[in-house]
């Protein structure tokens, strides 16, 4: 439109186009032509704050005002007033003017519409009454019509409506109605009648009797606030919250939003509840309208998961088409989107040029660099085909971030200044992740070059690094070798817990088919991360914490425990994974839960943190970035609310400004997931799904007592199509005949050979020709030992043969013998909030051995504690501080430096 004033001007800086507004004065113009006298008319605003606080915009037409409207929030919303033409005819200006700046904000308009609601009656119709009807207590013209701009622009283009005639079903005098909570009341304060809500859960309600399903209505509020401040109202149908409006001054003014009504018919209750009171102001609303817009175009059946992953079809599901979009809308959104992101302006861009042959993704809110957002922008540019931009971010991230020696030596630093220094040289897990499946995908899909763009051989250190940092013995490694699992971070006790966002098994898989070695780690490591989900999400919610212990279990370090920002990933991960590789059904009951805890919050309104049950609502921001994973979590689905998250993704606009990069990075992933362009690219034709061989048995338990030695049987599971290769024992081979014999499909482990296995756990694995291995687990008690005394708590004296897990110790009487340096016994113990700072221990070691006793909490390869003089020969009680110190619930593993070293009992202290 035409603006003036001293600073208006158009903006795209809240991710929409807009007219910006900053100082007093400012507006923007159109005009209509008005035609005959005595009308009736609704103008709807769209448009928004630049923060939380209130922005307003007047409405004058022909030099009158007309309304005034205000937004709250950085989200595009819709408010709209009605207003009458007595007299004024022919083309008229319609101008938009701020009047109401304070300093506190900007105001954004971004469209209008101008609705002829009908001739203003001769005489004054009845009064609404509180009982609403199915019959409409005013009765609209047959056809109200969009009044259409002189000139239209693209900020001003009318929204379509399912129907042209929004039909008044439902009104009343909110004064009259049932009202409760702990103040509420009908009031005349502001000179109108009203009911006043004066604290959060005061409310008033009514009813409506809805017909049929899958519609659209309006609902119009009237009220005010008693000061200057804005004074908000939830409204809940059926108990359901539908939307909520709020009102600035004391004048009467009306407020709307449109809202759906899928799956609820009959009698429901419309509630007015009161949820934002801060003590700042009461909210007095005067009456409501309820309108009938249209029917919903109906969804399209519930969505099918692919049976067979798409890795092996090559059948990329695509979301958006399935619901209905065309090819060429969908092909537009994406590149647009890219462009936006990539090579937009500098609201918008998230991609920065340096030089000709590097760049860098920006996260503008801590003005950095992430390990995280350069692998997410080379993932999204080789899914895209973009080579260029993909090579220059990698030329960045090679140079600047990746570690050329130390404890780190191949790791990237997960936070950098835009310079090229560091400004935090700790990896992060899933940076490392997607750089390696990126490198592989563009080895696969452009062919390798020279130096560091041979992304074949650069993926390979990355993946090695990831295995094995700690070979030389220093540095630890992005995997903890006894779960399977990435650690949070490699270092001291981040690498004791994970991060449930961090798993991503059908990258595993694709690793597991590249990887020049460890290919069977790789491919185990997919199947315990997808066992991992089960642990790590809500039964109820299928919501998953930020942080977790490798058992699943919640940690509650900070607000972690709960679902927070990592943990908006986590869905699109299983269901990645699932449309990939398609090897765990468990996940179409994950994105049916999810989806359906989201549903029922309201999709289009939802929050984006919450507890893991459910509970409590931690933020009411409905952030792009979490909109974009639950419509992944799509791909996994199996009943039709799936497509009211693919609408809302649609329907969501990527973040601009200083909050875009996570916001933006999940958005441009979200969209390739959705639309069937987030691909496997192997370096060889596609594989066939392989079927795992399997085992009857996998837990059993054996005693070292000599009369209770019996030999352990399990069968093979072959499914006529896999061969039994061997078993192993950690890296050593059985030898059948002398450790086990086979007979058909029956497989006998000799009790000759499991009465060499010390206390504690055995694991056998099953090899076989192809696909993954199966396990054995075998608990190696001794009932001659009698039972062993219980852990009493974490700072009490723990006997050391209370151990739950061993590792080729020998146990006599009240002592433990550690019989080599791979030793260990290991307790798990919770701590709780408590640290423990200290620990003692009653050990003899052998004469002149100068041993070493070494505490670790979480895994074998986290960071040591230490005790030494353990006794020149003879027993003595040693100890030592702890360095980390000790908390929360975990495992500890105690090894000695040297074999021979006797222990009777350990204890931990505060």
């Amino acid at each position: 439109m035409t603006h003036g004033g001293q600073y208006a001007g158009p903006s795209n800086k809240l991710g929409f186009s807009a007219m910006a507004l900053y100082g007093n004065g400012d507006y923007c113009s159109t005009s209509y032509t008005f035609t005959g006298t005595n009308k009736k008319y609704r103008m709807v605003v769209k448009g928004a704050s630049d923060n939380s606080s209130t922005a307003g915009v007047s409405v004058y037409i022909g030099g009158k005002k007309v309304g005034a409207v205000s937004f709250t929030g950085t989200s595009l919303s819709e408010q709209s007033f009605d207003f009458k033409m007595t007299d004024v005819t022919g083309k008229q200006e319609i101008k938009f003017l701020l009047e109401t700046d304070n300093g506190s904000n900007d105001t954004y308009v971004h469209s209008y519409e101008l609705y002829y609601i009908g001739d203003i009656p001769e005489t004054p119709t009845a009064k609404p009454t509180a009982a609403p009807t199915a019959k409409p207590t005013v009765a609209p013209t047959a056809k109200p019509t969009v009044a259409p701009t002189a000139k239209p622009t693209a900020a001003s283009t009318a929204k379509p409506t399912a129907t042209a005639a929004p039909q008044l079903v439902s009104s009343g005098e909110c004064s009259e109605m049932t009202h409760g909570g702990k103040y509420a009341g009908p009031s005349n304060k502001l000179g109108f009648s009203a009911m006043a809500f004066y604290v959060n859960g005061d409310y008033c309600s009514t009813s409506y009797n809805f017909t049929g399903t899958n519609k659209k209505y309006r609902m119009v509020v009237k009220g005010a606030s008693d000061n200057s401040s804005p004074a908000g109202i939830s409204v809940y149908i059926g108990g359901k919250k539908v939307g909520a409006v709020s009102f600035t001054g004391t004048s009467l003014s009306e407020q709307s939003f449109d809202f759906k009504m899928k799956d609820v018919t009959g009698e429901q209750e419309i509630k007015f509840v009161l949820e934002t009171d801060n003590g700042s102001n009461d909210t007095y609303v005067n009456s409501y309208e309820l309108y009938y817009i249209g029917d919903i175009p109906a969804t399209p059946a519930a969505p099918v998961p692919a049976s067979k992953g798409a890795a092996y079809t090559g059948n990329y599901r695509n979301l958006f088409r399935e619901y209905g979009y065309s090819e060429d809308e969908i092909n537009k959104k994406v590149e647009s989107t890219w462009e936006k992101l990539f090579h937009g302006n500098d609201d918008e861009r998230l991609y920065n040029q340096v030089g000709d042959d590097m760049a860098y993704i920006y996260t503008a809110d801590t003005d950095d660099v992430r390990s995280e957002g350069m692998s997410y922008g080379m993932m999204i540019c080789v899914q895209m085909n973009k080579k260029k931009e993909f090579d220059c971010l990698w030329n960045w991230a090679k140079t600047y971030m990746q570690h050329k020696s130390g404890e780190h030596k191949g790791y990237f630093a997960w936070q950098m200044n835009t310079n090229g220094t560091i400004k935090d040289n700790t990896p992060a897990s899933d940076g490392e992740e997607y750089f390696a499946t990126a490198l592989l995908f563009a080895s696969a899909r452009w062919g390798n070059g020279e130096g560091i763009y041979n992304y074949h051989k650069e993926a390979q250190e990355i993946l090695t690094t990831m295995l094995h940092q700690a070979d030389d013995g220093k540095g630890v490694n992005m995997f903890n070798s006894e779960h399977k699992m990435p650690v949070f971070c490699p270092i001291g006790s981040a690498a004791t817990y994970t991060d449930p966002s961090y798993h991503l098994p059908a990258f595993y898989e694709v690793w597991a088919l590249e990887a020049d070695q460890d290919n069977e780690f790789w491919s185990e490591a997919a199947k315990a991360s997808r066992e991992y989900f089960r642990k790590a999400t809500n039964a109820s919610t299928g919501l998953a914490p930020d942080y977790s212990e490798y058992s699943g279990a919640a940690k509650n370090e900070g607000n972690h425990g709960d679902f927070r920002f990592d943990a908006w990933r986590t869905a699109a991960n299983i269901a990645c994974d699932y449309a990939w590789w398609a090897k765990d059904d468990w996940a179409v009951t994950h994105a049916d839960t999810l989806q359906s805890f989201f549903y029922d919050k309201g999709v289009e309104s939802y929050g984006n943190q919450w507890a893991l049950d459910g509970s409590k609502e931690h933020s009411t921001d409905h952030s792009p970035g979490l909109v974009a994973m639950n419509a992944t979590a799509g791909l996994a689905a199996s009943t039709q609310k799936a497509w009211a998250f693919v609408e809302d993704f649609w329907n969501t606009s990527p973040t601009t400004g200083k909050y875009r990069y996570y916001d933006g990075c999940l958005y441009m992933m979200g969209l390739l997931h959705c639309s069937g362009n987030f691909r496997v690219y192997l370096s060889s034709n596609a594989p066939e799904p392989v079927v795992n061989g399997k085992i009857s048995t996998t837990k059993a338990e054996f005693d070292l007592k000599a009369e209770a030695q019996t030999d352990i049987t399990t069968n093979l599971i072959l499914s006529g199509e896999r061969r039994f290769s061997k078993i192993r024992n950690g890296n050593v081979e059985l030898e059948q005949g002398k450790d086990y014999t086979i007979d058909g499909n029956k497989v006998t482990i000799l009790k000759k050979y499991l009465a060499q296995q010390s206390v504690g756990t055995t694991k056998l694995t099953f090899v076989f020709d192809a696909g993954a291995n199966a396990t054995l687990t075998i608990t190696i008690k001794n009932s001659t030992t009698g039972e062993k005394p219980a852990v009493t708590g974490p700072f009490n004296k723990i006997q050391a043969i209370s151990f739950e897990d061993s590792k080729n110790v020998t146990v006599s009487g009240d002592t433990v013998t550690f019989n080599s340096k791979d030793s260990y016994i290991a307790f798990t113990l919770d701590f709780g909030s408590e640290k423990a700072t200290k620990v003692a221990t009653y050990v003899k070691q052998l004469p002149n051995n100068s041993g070493r006793l070494f505490v670790r909490s979480g895994s074998l390869s986290a960071t040591v504690g230490q005790v030494y003089n353990l006794g020149n020969g003879s027993w003595t009680e040693a100890s030592n501080s702890l360095y980390p110190n000790l908390t929360g619930k975990t495992k500890i593993y105690i090894q000695t430096s040297n074999p021979g070293v006797e222990m009777k009992w350990v204890q931990f202290k505060k």
